[in-house]
């Protein structure tokens, strides 16, 4: 099929440039930088005037280019490529062949940056299981091949973790990149079932059983409402799947190196419900009439009276369209882009098969119907990884070397260029020529640049589960008791923050004698089932008398906040960010309520 490559967006802040004096060519460029920033959000004090920050982002466009034969292409320069985005061509900044398969960067083209993408950084493999969306119950002997793979032919110092998606997610490895612990997790894995699958399946034949019974006795006079129903309860479950995946990317934004998420499965529905909805328009809307489909009929044809109790299969087909969630995913798959991350789907089996009386009887679904059923819940897992530079790989015959093509993977071209705005968060639309002849190219095909509130957000959450984050800024986070008219299940945090680290700087020309500055805390918890509460954000103006500047810069400033936690462990992390500077700082505390 085929693939994009990877875009990864690295932020660099190259500093602040200050201006002691007012009225300096310095102080008026600044003053005029933090006039048209505006202030982020509603009420929230703009930045000190004497400030100006530069932020540079560069997008990081993995290509993978090979012949007729599928052979790799590694003799191409930055000259042989152009790059489009929403249409328009850019131009390129950085170019480089990356030989991933040894963890390095190879030769840079002459004269160009080679990107900080290409330095050597270990590839970091996330593996989710989705067992509500995997019927196949024999699936040791392919957890093992996916083992090797991973335990085996990752460069070396790849790390993997496995998570487990049940209607959330839950880690079942860490990090790590001990063969023997990834091997025996998945193999644990591929012993167990979800019982939430099971009722997912029940929930499926008893839907189809019962348009077939409504078919039959109405005749079709609640199949109606028997399929709507039964596609609201699908669709909330396909987007509490990828709001899971999404927050699951969130946590990945602060890792360094190659990144991959492999999302084992045996596919999930792009149109949720759509197996309702057509077995019920085959029943009751001719066509299933016309095809010899057993106890169907066409409402359309009934008299007058009749009719009037029936739905209309015509306005049912529309209706049926709009539980489709390609937006979702479209947009789940631009925030993966948008930080590096590309996405693999295993489909670990075929279609389950019927056992219920709809197959005994000979009025089950059609084939047409099963056909469609089986596209539909490989159209997401497909999109996932054609839009994000994976591959979809299916349980089969030849599927360990189609596992090794995520190895072959690691080696690409890296082309760089200066990203747009990041303020618009729109999706952004990626073409990639090769002015060689007979050459195959893969790319990705979307990205979306996220604010600098998400990114600290995700940064944040990349503390939270996997203990990365630095603390240039000095943050100490305690915690205390809940005082006496609190509840028993409240914490008090206590958050430091040294003021020689931060930007302070003159208010404004009008008030030389007031120093200011800014600061953004992000807070968040996670409890011993792992479930994860929201980000908290709060900004803080900072304001002193200029006059006690060299005493302000020996004090610390002290946050404090009252949070409600559940009984047993508790892990929280906090994230400061200096407005001015742009530097963000991380801090971590593991607090235990009493049972």
């Amino acid at each position: 099929m085929s693939r994009p490559g990877r875009i990864s967006i690295s932020a660099a802040i190259l500093g602040a440039l200050l201006a002691a004096a007012a009225g300096t060519p310095a102080a008026a460029r600044a003053a005029r930088a933090a006039e048209a920033a505006g202030a982020p959000g509603g009420g929230t004090p703009p930045l000190p005037s004497f400030a100006e920050r530069v932020d540079v982002r560069q997008v990081n466009l993995e290509v993978f280019v090979t012949d007729a034969q599928g052979r790799a292409v590694t003799d191409l320069t930055a000259s042989d490529f152009r790059v489009f985005e929403d249409g328009s061509p850019v131009a390129l900044q950085s170019f480089s062949w990356v030989d991933g398969g040894k963890g390095a960067a190879g030769r840079p083209a002459p004269g160009s940056q080679a990107a900080g993408a290409a330095d050597e950084t270990p590839v970091r493999a996330v593996v989710v299981l989705d067992e509500e969306h995997t019927r196949a119950p024999d699936r040791a002997a392919l957890f093992a091949r996916l083992g090797e793979v991973l335990a085996g032919r990752l460069p070396h110092g790849s790390q993997v973790t496995i998570w487990r998606y049940n209607g959330g997610m839950s880690v079942l490895l860490p990090f790590t990149g001990e063969r023997h612990d990834i091997l025996a997790t998945l193999a644990k894995e591929a012993a167990t079932f979800s019982a939430r699958q099971i009722y997912a399946d029940e929930d499926r034949l008893s839907t189809l059983a019962a348009l077939h019974e409504d078919a039959l006795a109405g005749p079709c006079l609640y199949g109606e409402q028997i399929a709507r129903a039964y596609a609201e309860r699908q669709r909330a479950e396909v987007l509490r799947d990828v709001d899971a995946l999404g927050r699951l990317v969130g946590t990945l934004e602060g890792l360094a190196g190659r990144k991959l998420l492999l999302y084992v499965s045996d596919g999930i529905p792009l149109r949720p419900g759509e197996e309702a909805w057509a077995t019920f328009l085959e029943l009751c809307g001719g066509s299933g009439q016309q095809s010899g489909v057993k106890g169907a009929m066409d409402v359309g044809a009934m008299s007058p009276e009749l009719k009037i109790q029936r739905p209309d299969p015509a306005k049912l087909r529309l209706e049926a369209l709009t539980y489709d969630t390609s937006k979702e995913w479209e947009a789940l798959t631009a925030r993966a882009n948008g930080q590096g991350l590309s996405l693999y789907s295993l489909v670990t089996g075929g279609p389950a098969s019927l056992s219920s009386a709809i197959q005994n009887e000979s009025s089950g679904p059609s084939a047409i119907v099963l056909g469609g059923e089986e596209d539909n819940r490989l159209d997401a897992v497909f999109f996932l990884a054609a839009e994000t530079g994976g591959r979809l790989v299916y349980n089969g015959r030849d599927v360990e070397q189609a596992l090794g093509g995520i190895v072959d993977d690691l080696s690409y071209y890296l082309l760089g260029y200066p990203a747009p705005d990041p303020t618009n968060g729109r999706i952004r639309r990626l073409r990639v020529e090769v002015a060689r002849a007979g050459l195959r190219v893969r790319h990705r095909r979307t990205y979306a640049l996220e604010s600098e509130d998400q990114r600290a957000s995700d940064r944040l959450l990349t503390r939270l589960y996997y203990d990365v984050g630095e603390n240039p800024l000095g943050l100490k986070l305690t915690s205390k008791t809940a005082g006496p008219r609190e509840r028993a299940t409240t914490t008090r945090l206590q958050l430091t923050v040294p003021l020689s680290g931060l930007a302070l700087l003159p208010a404004s020309d009008a008030e030389p004698r007031q120093l200011q500055g800014r600061i953004t805390v992000y807070l968040v918890s996670r409890d011993g089932e792992g479930n994860t509460s929201p980000v908290r954000r709060r900004v803080l103006p900072l304001r002193f008398p200029a006059a006690e500047a060299e005493s302000v810069r020996q004090r610390t400033f002290l946050y404090e906040v009252a949070m409600q936690l559940r009984q047993g462990r508790n892990d929280l992390a906090v994230a400061v960010r200096d407005d001015v500077t742009g530097e963000i700082s991380f801090a971590g505390q593991v607090v235990t309520m009493p049972r």
